[in-house]
């Protein structure tokens, strides 16, 4: 079976398949498998400026230039015109005085940003602490709302009730809550059993939260030499990736990191037509954990970014859906929902060091998330869920909090009738047991990953409604190839 990237040029989406498409290697390292079960020794010492990594990767420029048969679209490198005589970067200007603009509350608070702040002016009608009287409160503040109200909505009536109360925030002001104890005030929301977004007061004085949601690490947000305090915790939930959109009158389907680097670090003076506007090159907040994921992946600081600070993604989305074909905005694909992608196209990223652009998706239209699973597209970050630990056991301190932490981790199931894989899948959040890769640090290296109990197939078939895997009750049912039956399919754990 031969995988191959398929080449698209600007607009001909008719796909020629790209001249350095090569053999597909299952993590043999020199070996190919073949049809027959034997092996074939592959060469992978290759250049992958001309010809994409047959082998299993295990760096970023192997992750990021292996052979896939996802949709790689070009973006012709001769657009970017401003870089130096050796083929560097130049410095961008600075912003005098720096741009940081005001913080909003719910900068990733939830399907596009409508979070509990969207009712601050609505007089909450119960104190949070008494929705259901006798049954513990565990406070969340942060983002992935959606996530989170799923959650809430099963625990209400699980037989071990937990009333989980949400306060949308943006990441920086979430992680400043779990290092610091910066306390919620007034409004946040709730789910009483179902659905239904309910608001409750928070009692006055405020509260701490127990969890805190962010789509960030730490550092991204401030100066932690000796990293994380010893009695705060940072778990790793589902991975999320950020991309660029523009209108759907748009001709552009691309764009690559030194674009980018040109677009948000110099505006007007970015070279790279169409995007030369500042009106209309939308950013976000600082402290939007979009930005700085985003930031950190092109080498512009989140502070130094040039354009129309949007301040929160759902007036980015609202902006760009009536901008000009010219425009362009950042976005957490989270919130891509599916009325949204009708008015906009998500562009596919090229990232330092690699020869196709792709999109978090094998193909545009599709949610598979392929590319964010095994490495070729960089720009994404697991959403981070921090509370307060015994540091004599290394636990989570609240019994309670730690339960909606291992829910969220996957490390205990979930409530009966919650499905969190799908949850994730419907979403655009993709599992920790669905990654083939992982990292340690805000766009850090990239690393193999082997979930013990993976769920890639199963993830597949709730995302996209079909997989290629195969079925099994048991692992004797499987094949070689795919050995341990997981969540229904044979999986190559």
């Amino acid at each position: 079976m031969r995988s191959r990237f398929v080449l698209l040029s600007g607009l001909a989406l008719a796909g020629a398949i790209a001249a350095w498409g090569c053999n597909a290697v299952l993590g043999l390292g020199d070996y190919q498998v073949r049809a027959d079960g034997g092996t074939t020794p592959v060469n992978c010492n290759v250049d992958l400026s001309t010809q994409c990594y047959p082998c299993a990767p295990g760096n970023d420029p192997q992750f990021l230039n292996a052979c896939t048969g996802a949709t790689c679209v070009s973006f012709d490198p001769k657009r970017v015109t401003g870089l130096l005589p050796d083929g560097g970067l130049p410095p961008y200007p600075k912003l005098v005085p720096p741009d940081a603009g005001p913080v909003d509350a719910a900068t990733e608070g939830g399907p596009v940003d409508a979070g509990a702040d969207a009712a601050s002016d609505a007089a909450a009608p119960a104190t949070c602490a008494n929705v259901k009287v006798g049954t513990p409160v565990v406070y969340v503040t942060g983002t992935a709302k959606p996530y989170v109200q799923a959650l809430a909505t099963a625990l209400f009536n699980d037989p071990k009730p937990i009333v989980l109360v949400y306060k949308g925030q943006s990441s920086c002001v979430a992680w400043d809550a779990a290092l610091n104890g910066t306390v919620l005030t007034g409004p946040a929301s709730y789910w009483p059993g179902t659905t239904t977004e309910t608001t409750c007061a928070i009692p006055p004085g405020g509260v701490i939260a127990d969890v805190s949601i962010s789509d960030i690490f730490a550092s991204s947000c401030t100066a932690l030499p000796n990293g994380l305090p010893k009695d705060v915790g940072d778990f790793f939930g589902p991975a999320q990736a950020m991309t660029f959109i523009v209108p759907k009158a748009s001709a552009e389907r691309s764009i690559s990191a030194q674009a980018a680097y040109f677009v948000y670090g110099f505006g007007a003076q970015s070279g790279i037509a169409p995007w030369t506007d500042p009106t209309n090159i939308f950013r976000l907040d600082d402290t939007s954990g979009t930005q700085r994921i985003i930031a950190a992946g092109i080498g512009v600081p989140a502070s130094e970014w040039k354009g129309t600070n949007l301040n929160f993604s759902s007036k980015l989305s609202a902006a760009l859906t009536t901008a000009p074909p010219q425009a362009i905005g950042i976005f957490s694909v989270v919130n891509i929902t599916d009325a949204l992608r009708q008015q906009i196209h998500v562009l596919a990223y090229r990232h330092y060091g690699q020869t196709c652009a792709v999109y978090p998706d094998s193909a545009e239209t599709s949610r598979d998330k392929s590319n964010v699973r095994d490495g070729h597209y960089t720009l994404w970050g697991p959403l981070h869920l921090s509370s307060r630990l015994d540091t004599t056991s290394g636990f989570v301190k609240s019994a309670d909090a730690k339960r909606v932490v291992n829910y969220f981790t996957g490390i205990t199931p979930p409530p009966s009738g919650l499905d969190l894989i799908e949850t994730e899948a419907l979403n655009n959040l993709v599992p920790q047991c669905a990654m083939k890769v992982t990292r340690s640090s805000e766009m850090g290296p990239l690393s193999p990953f082997n979930a013990q109990n993976a769920c890639g197939c199963y993830f597949e078939q709730k995302a996209t409604g079909t997989t290629l895997c195969t079925k099994c009750t048991t692992s004797s049912q499987c094949p070689s190839s795919a050995p341990a039956c997981s969540f229904g399919y044979c999986e190559t754990q």
